[in-house]
């Protein structure tokens, strides 16, 4: 008994069935995919590059932000490393709403490098971050 070949015609129509059932199911919106559409971003509007704290004194970092207003965002203050190779120094960090949209922190001796930087990020988000322009710490005159 002699079997014969599949056409071509068959394999290929197979082929493409699959590829096309496997499209589909990948497709977030064809699987009714629950995340929020549109762009997702957060931008923090300060500090502003350039502006001099002095230690002590009470600042406020503002974000803006297109997530969910109940997200939780984390802000960190990072100290800017000397050398490139070196990763910056966390010397702050503290949670809020993104409905918050600022937070307040008091200007503390953080590190021996004074130029920071603030980073907002949300962690149920990974790829949602944003980082301010340097900013400079100077310490207050010490009475003699």
């Amino acid at each position: 008994m002699k079997i014969d070949k599949p056409s071509p015609l068959i394999i290929t129509v197979l082929l493409l069935t699959n590829f096309l059932a496997i499209s589909a199911w990948a497709f977030p919106v064809l699987q009714g995919s629950t995340k929020p559409p549109g762009f997702l971003s957060i931008v923090v509007q300060s500090p502003i590059e350039g502006d001099k704290y002095n230690i002590g004194s009470t600042r406020i970092v503002r974000w803006k932000s297109s997530l969910p207003a109940d997200t939780e965002v984390v802000i960190e203050i990072l100290a800017s490393p000397i050398y490139d190779f070196n990763p910056p120094e966390m010397v702050w960090k503290t949670t809020a709403r993104v409905s918050d949209g600022q937070v307040k922190f008091v200007v503390g001796y953080w590190s021996h490098l004074n130029i920071f930087f603030v980073k907002v990020y949300a962690q149920s988000y990974p790829r949602i971050s944003s980082t301010s322009s340097h900013f400079t710490i100077f310490s207050l005159p010490i009475p003699t």
